[in-house]
């Protein structure tokens, strides 16, 4: 398993932080699927954002051929799978980066994310868990726990199912890659 992590860090006022979180995610589509974007910042905080590009190591285990059963929605098999291992989303109402990751796993998949994959960290926000954001210890939006491992920032569904193990159908719609 070959990784390789580059952190860069920049400090930017909200609006260019909304600007450069939709140029971020439009270019993870074009450049290798490693890009990740983390928001941290809060409607009442200070209006900056800090951004991070990373990449993940992968496994190369994923099967990319369709299932024998094609009636399977790959989004919601994949969100399946996320709830039957006790995966997580910890995120915020107000994250765009959040927002996103929940609109790749498309409107089939939605009822599940949100019943069973994502912590709303905001006390403001709906049936918020903010004790366990806390004792988590969640320092970016969204932060994935997956087999008890933390990753944080927005990931392209092909990488979700990689580092979760899914093997079932990946040909996402929505996967942001």
């Amino acid at each position: 398993m070959e990784s390789m992590t580059i952190m860069q860090f920049v400090k930017i006022s909200l609006p260019t932080a909304i600007l450069t979180s939709l140029a971020l995610i439009s270019s993870c589509s074009s450049i290798n699927n490693s890009e990740k974007v983390k928001a941290q910042t809060s409607p009442t905080a200070t209006p900056t954002i800090l951004a991070v590009t990373k990449s993940i190591p992968t496994k190369k285990s994923v099967s990319l051929l369709p299932s024998a059963n094609s009636n399977v929605i790959p989004e919601v098999a994949l969100a399946n799978h996320l709830k039957k291992i006790n995966a997580k989303m910890y995120a915020t109402f107000w994250c765009t980066v959040c927002n996103w990751q929940e609109r790749q796993f498309g409107t089939e998949a939605d009822k599940i994310i949100k019943e069973s994959i994502r912590i709303e960290c905001d006390p403001r926000g709906k049936n918020p868990q903010t004790e366990l954001c806390d004792k988590t210890n969640i320092r970016a939006l969204p932060t994935w726990q997956i087999n008890g491992k933390l990753y944080e920032g927005g990931i392209p569904l092909k990488e979700l199912a990689n580092i979760s193990g899914y093997s079932g159908p990946s040909n996402f719609k929505n996967s942001g890659n």
